[in-house]
């Protein structure tokens, strides 16, 4: 697996992938295009809520701060 992935890595066009995806990346000014967010909504690793998330971080000691 891991020998055939090295092959197939090289021959892949990110910006050929960045079209069909309807992501233009040839505007000068970055600001104008952002990417859409369903890239980054990908549930399949959230091992905790947000409100656990939340207490992980919270000082012990001082619940009004977090870590950072």
């Amino acid at each position: 697996m891991v020998d055939r992935m090295r092959k197939i890595i090289p021959t892949i066009n990110i910006e050929t992938l960045l079209k069909q995806a309807e992501i233009d990346f040839s505007n000068e000014n970055p600001l104008d295009s952002w990417l859409p967010s369903e890239f980054f909504e990908d549930k399949d690793f959230d091992i905790f809520t947000a409100e656990k998330w939340t207490a992980k971080v919270k000082d012990k000691e001082n619940p009004e701060r977090y870590y950072v």
